[in-house]
């Protein structure tokens, strides 16, 4: 393949997945616009569970929680911090934004 040739493939793809984002984003655009009313519907009729169509549907009502802040405990605690946690290692990959 000449270099002209792979500069093509490559705009090519670039496009192609450009066009597969922008898609994926009006797709979860309409998929939360249809979350949103099945929730509301679930709220306003009392439904905790419905199976349907091969799909079970649970509302799960608001909660309260606690979150561990690293960031915060990192600065005040870093010996502590370094001796409980571990590094992971992130696989290659390529990241793509579409504007």
């Amino acid at each position: 393949m000449t270099t002209t040739e792979t500069n093509t493939r490559i705009s090519e793809l670039i496009n192609d997945i450009q066009m597969i984002i922008q898609e994926r984003k009006d797709l979860e655009t309409a998929e939360n616009a249809l979350r949103e009313e099945l929730l509301f519907l679930f709220r306003e009729n009392d439904i905790e569970k419905i199976t349907d169509h091969g799909a079970t549907v649970r509302y799960v009502p608001e909660k309260t929680s606690r979150r561990f802040e690293s960031k915060k405990f990192k600065e005040e605690h870093p010996d502590l911090f370094e001796e409980y946690s571990s590094e992971t290692i992130t696989a290659a990959h390529l990241n793509i934004k579409v504007e």
